[in-house]
């Protein structure tokens, strides 16, 4: 597992923002691959990283400041 808190903070943004993993799928991310990042077990590069958080509309600082300096458990 990855030893850091960017796919559950991800997941968390995305599950209070509604969205489901096929959201991500017109960027060319499968549930799959997302579910993986999620769950730590994969990464992300930079640029499917922020088109990510295009879609749940989260400036890239602002997702780095919470993954960082408030942790989801």
């Amino acid at each position: 597992m990855l030893k850091n808190n960017y796919g559950k903070t991800e997941k968390e943004i995305r599950k209070a923002s509604g969205l489901s993993l096929s959201a991500f799928q017109d960027l060319g991310i499968s549930p799959a691959t997302l579910s993986e990042f999620e769950n730590g077990k994969r990464k992300l590069n930079f640029k499917t990283l922020t088109s990510c958080l295009s879609i749940l509309k989260v400036p890239f600082d602002s997702f780095i400041d919470l993954a960082e300096h408030h942790p989801i458990f």
